[in-house]
């Protein structure tokens, strides 16, 4: 049978079977892993159809991304870390929508992986880089409390006091607005200065 892109109702179905699958896996999930589970652990062994659905997800991926930003319950904002292999990627489930409203479902450290890898990536891709920035704090503070870790909770206060923007309920709260990330070089006998996070908020990349 040939490898035809799905439409309609069946791309929809496809698409939800994704975001299942990226909730169950909050480490993430690369081509093999999504095929392993997508195939109940009798993944196809031809390289065309492996090629072939992992495009299907990569599209059912972006289909969850315009659903998450119209706010639909359900439906996920997604991004990808690089694995330890050539060409290998994770994308993980960072924040599903509840209520109308985003929340950030990434764990701690899964979340500080994630930022650590991206941020060389994001001195223009401002909103995604504000969303991952929330999330790895929220999936920091949870982690402490958790386990009642004050040295990480402490960490994690650290990190949102640095956080400096004209509006930071709308940044946290609607995980919706753009930022940017400058560290000041301090000058000879100055006291380090905190990032700066700017708001920038027409950029969503």
């Amino acid at each position: 049978m040939a490898n035809i892109p799905r439409q309609g109702t069946a791309f929809v179905d496809f698409a939800r079977r994704v975001v299942e699958i990226l909730i169950s896996n909050p480490w993430g999930v690369d081509q093999e892993s999504f095929l392993h589970e997508y195939y109940g652990g009798n993944p196809p062994t031809d390289l065309a159809t492996r090629s072939f659905q992992w495009e299907e997800f990569k599209r059912a991926k972006d289909y969850s991304h315009q659903i998450f930003k119209n706010g639909v319950d359900g439906w996920l904002w997604v991004r990808a870390r690089h694995g330890n292999l050539p060409h290998q990627f994770f994308y993980q489930a960072v924040a599903i929508i509840v209520g109308g409203e985003p929340e950030v479902i990434i764990r701690y450290p899964v979340s500080e992986a994630l930022l650590i890898d991206k941020t060389g990536d994001w001195y223009t891709r401002t909103r995604s880089q504000m969303r991952v920035t929330v999330a790895n704090i929220t999936a920091k503070k949870r982690a402490a409390l958790a386990t009642g870790n004050t040295r990480l909770l402490e960490q994690a206060e650290a990190e949102l006091d640095e956080i400096v923007v004209l509006a930071p309920r709308l940044a946290a709260i609607n995980f919706d607005t753009g930022i940017t990330v400058l560290r000041k070089k301090p000058a000879r006998n100055q006291e380090p200065q905190p990032n700066h996070l700017l708001l920038e908020g027409n950029q969503d990349r």
